[in-house]
């Protein structure tokens, strides 16, 4: 695999040092680790959860955010998204709620 240049890389991706695309998390992947759902952040300020209900195992969790508007802006794309491991291997964490 060779090494992605820098102003062509997918923004929603990881790369490697090596300027390598790695694989993102997938729903499936995350619920495996324990997510209860995923972390949104939008670079407003505003930010929320919300639980996997609907969303396709096989979809990647950084492309979560092209389905979603921030409420407070009403921006599409300054929106980031992560899996919420909070308490997945403790059994705390905060109670999720949907981002509307």
């Amino acid at each position: 695999m060779s090494s992605v240049p820098r102003y062509l890389r997918n923004p929603r991706r990881w790369y490697d040092a090596d300027g390598i695309e790695q694989p993102p998390a997938t729903i499936a992947n995350s619920k495996a680790n324990g997510a209860r759902g995923l972390l949104i952040h939008c670079e407003c300020g505003h930010a929320g959860a919300m639980p996997f209900d609907g969303l396709p195992d096989d979809l990647p969790v950084p492309d979560v955010a092209l389905r979603l508007m921030c409420p407070a802006c009403r921006r599409k794309d300054r929106i980031s998204t992560r899996p919420n491991l909070a308490g997945a291997h403790t059994g705390a964490g905060p109670k999720l709620r949907s981002v509307e």
